[in-house]
C-alpha cells in the first residue's frame, strides 16, 4: 500500500527507468516524469533529481533521458524523506507492493528491499 496517493510535484524513483524524477503529469494509469520538474512538498533545489541520478550512476545523463513517460505506476516508489539505509547512508523509498516478508522500504541504491532494522532516521 502506498504511503499516500501519487501527486504532481512529487519526487519518485522509477524502477523501470532506473531514475529519480518529479511527476509533472499524472493520470490513473500513467505519469510523465521530469528530472528537472518543479518539486513540491520538500525543500530541494530544482534539478535535484538529475544531480542525484548522476551521482548514483556516476555517469552523464543525455538530454533525451531527462523526461519520460511511465505506463506502470507500480514502478514508481515514493521517497521516505528522513530515512536512510544503514549500509550506504542513502535515502530509501517506501515499499508499496505487498510481499510475503512485508518489507517496509526499498533502496534504489542497493536495489533491494529493507527491513526497519536496516534503516535509520536522520
Amino acid at each position: 500500500m502506498r504511503n499516500h496517493n501519487l501527486r504532481i510535484g512529487e519526487v519518485v524513483f522509477d524502477t523501470d527507468a532506473g531514475f529519480y524524477g518529479v511527476i509533472v503529469e499524472l493520470t490513473e494509469s500513467s505519469a510523465v516524469l521530469d528530472m528537472n520538474g518543479k518539486i513540491k512538498g520538500v525543500n530541494l533545489p530544482n534539478g535535484w533529481c538529475e544531480t542525484e541520478n548522476k551521482m548514483m550512476f556516476d555517469e552523464e545523463i543525455e538530454e533525451k533521458d531527462l523526461r519520460w513517460e511511465c505506463n506502470d505506476l507500480n514502478t514508481l516508489y515514493q521517497v521516505a524523506w528522513g530515512i536512510k539505509d544503514n549500509r550506504t547512508e542513502n535515502i530509501v523509498c517506501y515499499e508499496h507492493i505487498e510481499m510475503e516478508d512485508e518489507y517496509p522500504y526499498y533502496s534504489p541504491y542497493l536495489n533491494e528491499n529493507l527491513f526497519n532494522f536496516e534503516v535509520f532516521e536522520c
